[in-house]
């Protein structure tokens, strides 16, 4: 496997385990960017620098109480390792027609770019089943 997959495994499996913040930083370039492209939850998408990234994953974790991620397929080809998984997080708070409990589910297509040893640029496709 490679360095870089397996560095994306261990990024997956620190969110998964509550890791937030600051416990995050290092997985991360100091000039990373997130590029999240439209969604259900994200109607817009967005683009965020690490520090934005930071703060989102402490709003992230207040509206859950736990979330996986499955991965089916991984592959890497020079600085770049491309996910397709499945995310599950279960809910803290109401959302939509959601109650707390619920489950949420995305299929995922991941793109993480890697310089000097961590991600750069983290680019995400999202697909949310029917809230």
């Amino acid at each position: 496997m490679s360095e870089h997959i397996e560095h994306a495994r261990k990024l997956l499996s620190a969110i998964e385990t509550g890791a937030v913040g600051e416990d995050l930083r290092g997985y991360y370039h100091p000039d990373a960017v997130q590029v999240e492209h439209p969604s259900l939850v994200s109607p817009n998408g967005g683009t965020r620098g690490l520090d934005a990234m930071l703060a989102a994953s402490h709003r992230g974790k207040a509206l859950l109480t736990e979330q996986r991620y499955d991965v089916t397929s991984a592959m890497a080809s020079e600085d770049v390792v491309t996910l397709q998984l499945t995310w599950t997080a279960s809910l803290a708070i109401p959302m939509a027609n959601l109650q707390p409990g619920d489950q949420l589910r995305a299929h995922v297509a991941m793109f993480l770019k890697y310089l000097d040893g961590r991600v750069v640029l983290q680019e995400t496709y999202d697909c949310y089943e029917p809230l």
